[in-house]
């Protein structure tokens, strides 16, 4: 969690990681969510839950809905559907057919559906066995290494992750899994996380210093599709690490095991899906959100060095915009991961140059912003290691040494 003294490490890096970080691991980009979300075959599903039958009513009515309110032959930008529900409902009125009450329930099936499709990207990459779930493991274990290098009170590295997949933390625990790590590096989500279940190897965040455990951070500025709120007293859980499936921790979730604590028997508060949806009114009022932005504010404040790796900088995300104004130091570093098609041509019409993210970094940090566009991996393929197995196998010494009496 944060520091309590105000002492500024000497060297810090913050990486900062948008959709495209986890593109290649099978993740749509969020422009993509919605063509996908009608484009899912249950006829390729393997070992399908009793939850596709939700998802496909759930997908029926978003259907409907976008059929008549956006009837253009290509779906609508995801920020405009979420825009349109939410300012209609906050205001009571209709939509054409629908209701303020029926597009409260649009919206639930949309998020629904959203979290279907992360959930079911999920699912395939953690039984991925070669390909792209390589790349990222040997990734985690980079990430691990340069964690605990600098020892239990070190504070090398902070991960903020805009997007909503829970890739780079699942990753982290594939290797702790393997090198017997687990209870001795977590992940730190920065806020008031509980373990899902009563053996999860999840220690919550706000405990893993005191407990002497290597902390990594990752901050969640948008929610997490591995995050589960009670709507009663508003406690967040994590099945992160779990052996479960995602299906069983996620696609229908359990009730809240504090309320069922201290109601006796009365109704209990079913966990939901946690994420911030996009939308141009977004609201932040929930206190694990606002810790998670507090905390992303120090970490930046702090960096020596900001390395954006899959994000856009798009104009619709003012609230990080204003995070990165107030936070970054004039004399930090900036690194910013693209690819190729992220930067405009010579022959590219001047009034077409903004749409490309390689302008808007330029235009937001200036000259500093150092721009490389050979996309993640290439980025990343001088530091990561060539060896996993003797990576996890110098890991797992590590984790297990005794210490020194």
């Amino acid at each position: 969690m944060a520091r309590s003294h105000t002492e500024r490490p000497a060297k810090k890096t913050v990486y900062v990681l948008g959709a495209g970080f986890a593109r290649d691991a099978g993740f749509p980009l969020q422009a993509e969510i919605l063509s996908q979300i009608m484009a899912v075959d249950f006829g390729t599903l393997v070992d399908a839950p009793i939850y596709y039958t939700e998802f496909e009513m759930a997908r029926r009515r978003v259907q409907d809905f976008l059929a008549e309110v956006f009837p253009g032959r290509n779906p609508p930008a995801l920020e405009d559907v979420f825009t349109l529900l939410d300012e209609t409902i906050a205001r009571r009125q209709r939509c054409q057919s629908f209701s303020s009450q029926t597009l409260d329930g649009i919206r639930e099936d949309l998020k629904h559906t959203i979290l279907f499709l992360l959930q079911l990207a999920t699912e395939r990459y953690l039984r991925d066995t070669a390909g792209a779930s390589d790349f990222y493991r040997r990734l985690a274990a980079h990430f691990i290494l340069e964690r605990m290098r600098a020892g239990k009170r070190g504070d090398p590295i902070a991960v903020l992750i805009v997007n909503w997949d829970s890739v780079f933390e699942d990753t982290v625990y594939w290797c702790l899994h393997r090198v017997d790590g687990l209870r001795r590096l977590d992940i730190d989500y920065c806020c008031y996380t509980n373990p899902l279940g009563r053996g999860d190897p999840h220690t919550p965040s706000l405990l893993q210093k005191a407990k002497g455990l290597y902390n990594l951070k990752v901050i969640k500025l948008h929610g997490s599709i591995n995050w589960l709120i009670c709507s009663n007293c508003e406690a967040l859980f994590t099945g992160l690490g779990s052996k479960r499936s995602v299906w069983e921790d996620y696609a229908q979730p359990p009730h809240c095991p504090i309320c069922f604590r201290t109601s006796r028997g009365s109704t209990q508060a079913a966990l939901e899906g946690f994420f911030v949806s996009p939308t141009f009114v977004k609201v932040f009022d929930n206190a694990h959100i606002r810790m998670a932005w507090h905390n992303a504010y120090l970490e930046l404040a702090e960096a020596d060095r900001v390395v954006f790796v899959g994000y856009s900088l798009p104009a619709a995300d003012f609230h990080v915009r204003t995070l990165l104004r107030r936070s970054i130091r004039p004399d930090a570093e900036i690194i910013v991961v693209l690819r190729q098609a992220d930067k405009p041509g010579r022959t590219t019409p001047v009034r077409l140059r903004a749409s490309f993210a390689a302008v808007r970094y330029k235009d937001f940090f200036g000259e500093r912003a150092r721009i490389t566009l050979g996309g993640v991996r290439r980025f990343f393929k001088p530091i990561i290691p060539s060896d996993l197995d003797g990576t996890l196998h110098r890991i797992g010494c590590l984790l297990n040494r005794r210490p020194r009496r």
